[in-house]
């Protein structure tokens, strides 16, 4: 087991860092405030820091599920994605990981998502979130949907983006399954 303690100075603030490496790390970050002491965490710094190596997501299998009914504000359709961790470092539950999402691909901008959950190295988590009815476009929802699903790239740092998508994936939604 190794500790880090490290200092740096960013934007005219002091963050005090402390982690221990067994492969998951944390930071800790204090700055001074007219209010007192502020906590926040920062990924960027102690990455920055101790050279930690970056996670590599990968989407290695989607489901798709009809919901339990076709109506406004139910969710239609359900999404099952299987993520997986090939990178060398973990993926940390914060407020700025990313999103897997789902979307439909004609244009009517169609899907959800979901906060990537937080990911140790080589492990695979399944996250499963809702695609809604959409009643703007209530007569749409009958017949063959094709969705790409992916790891929004702009909000977790990787080694590797080239495996961040997958699909498309198609279902049908039977005509008798919408009577509203």
């Amino acid at each position: 087991m190794q500790t880090v303690l490290g200092r740096c100075v960013h934007s005219g603030r002091i963050a005090v860092v402390f982690g221990v490496l067994l492969g998951v790390t944390s930071s800790i970050g204090w700055s001074a405030a007219r209010s007192g002491i502020e906590l926040h965490t920062s990924k960027a710094r102690l990455g920055a820091l101790v050279g930690a190596s970056l996670p590599d997501l990968a989407i290695e299998s989607v489901e798709l599920e009809l919901g339990e009914q076709c109506s406004p504000a139910a969710p239609l359709l359900f999404v099952t994605a299987r993520i997986k961790n090939h990178g060398k470092g973990p993926v940390f539950a914060n407020d700025w990981s990313g999103t897997v999402y789902a979307l439909e691909r004609s244009t009517k901008g169609w899907g959800n998502g979901l906060r990537v959950p937080a990911m140790a190295r080589g492990t695979s988590k399944s996250v499963t979130f809702p695609i809604y009815y959409l009643k703007s476009a209530a007569t749409e929802m009958i017949g063959t949907h094709q969705f790409l699903v992916g790891i929004a790239i702009d909000s977790i740092e990787e080694s590797d983006y080239t495996n961040n998508r997958f699909g498309p994936i198609s279902i049908t939604v039977p005509g008798d399954f919408c009577t509203n």
